[in-house]
């Protein structure tokens, strides 16, 4: 594989972008959303997609550290980026399914679908979770990390089905467009795929190709792009709305700005890097992660306009 490949060709890019966009959030929404009614109650619903992709995040953010710690590479300080991760992964499911004001969830989850997409994330969180934990206390065995970075794949997919189902049950004027929530599954995505980048980095730089190869990593990598370009600039055809406000667009052009500026160590890392270059990496993504916090905060922000 050459760089080339994180690029796809120019006159097939519009088509290829959109219909990526797509495939990650084929969301099945409602034709005709009921309308509320009189002054409208927040249900928390652009909260719960901005958590749930928070939650997602942090499945990535539990793979890259017990990739580090397998790898022997800043063991103790990626052993507590593990196990804060893994407390606030249960804080979050927890505000999920029972409510938590400070986290603008008003009330328990009722809608039967989201309880089910709740219930199948906490299904493969709860193995993932106790697998996690003998990586990171040194009691796994011999099989343990092929088993955590496989099951950290199915808990990304599962936080995405519950997504769509917040999705179809939340997504209803006026307190949430559907183009306002699909943008919000997406600028919320981009913290799981940098932080999957970095995962995808340890994995190439130490030689473990179950948690890293060539050919994902570039797939993430240009995905992370085009959503970031999409975002930045607006996709109609994908669903995804120009930046709302000034800041918001302020704050975007900051990111891509810092994505161009680690974009060439990216690249580096697709025939893979030294383990110390990679941790490297991971530092400079999770910083691109910490701007996609604040930045989903100011998107959950401006959908409540129509409230």
């Amino acid at each position: 594989m050459n760089r080339s490949d994180l690029n796809p060709a120019p006159n097939r890019a519009r088509v290829w972008i959109a219909s990526l966009l797509l495939s990650v959030s084929a969301l099945g929404l409602p034709a005709t959303p009921a309308l509320a009614q009189g002054v409208v109650q927040s249900t928390g619903a652009a909260e719960r997609i901005d958590i749930t992709e928070r939650v997602r995040a942090l499945s990535q953010r539990i793979g890259v550290a017990a990739c580090h710690v397998q790898a022997g590479s800043d063991v103790e300080n990626f052993k507590k980026v593990a196990t804060d991760a893994i407390a606030e992964f249960d804080r979050l499911m927890l505000g999920l399914a029972e409510g938590n004001p400070e986290l603008g969830l008003p009330a328990k989850e009722e809608e039967r679908k989201v309880l089910a997409g709740i219930r199948g994330v906490d299904l493969q969180w709860q193995t993932f979770a106790g697998q996690a934990k003998t990586l990171l206390d040194g009691s796994a065995p011999a099989d343990g990390w092929d088993y955590v970075a496989r099951q950290n794949l199915n808990l990304m997919h599962s936080t995405k089905y519950l997504v769509q189902e917040i999705i179809n049950a939340y997504a209803n004027p006026p307190e949430l467009l559907q183009s306002h929530a699909l943008t919000l599954d997406i600028v919320g995505r981009q913290r799981s795929l940098a932080l999957q980048m970095a995962k995808e980095a340890c994995g190439l730089a130490n030689g473990n190709k179950v948690v890293g190869n060539s050919f994902r990593f570039a797939k993430t990598v240009r995905l992370f792009e085009a959503s970031l370009n999409a975002l930045a600039n607006g996709f109609p055809a994908a669903g995804v709305i120009t930046p709302p406000t000034p800041e918001i667009a302020a704050k975007m052009a900051e990111i891509q700005a810092d994505w161009a500026a680690v974009k060439p160590d990216v690249e580096a890392a697709v025939t893979g890097v030294d383990p110390a270059a990679s941790v490297e990496l991971y530092k400079k993504l999770d910083a691109i992660t910490t701007k996609f916090d604040e930045v989903t905060l100011m998107y959950v922000t401006a959908s409540k306009s129509g409230i």
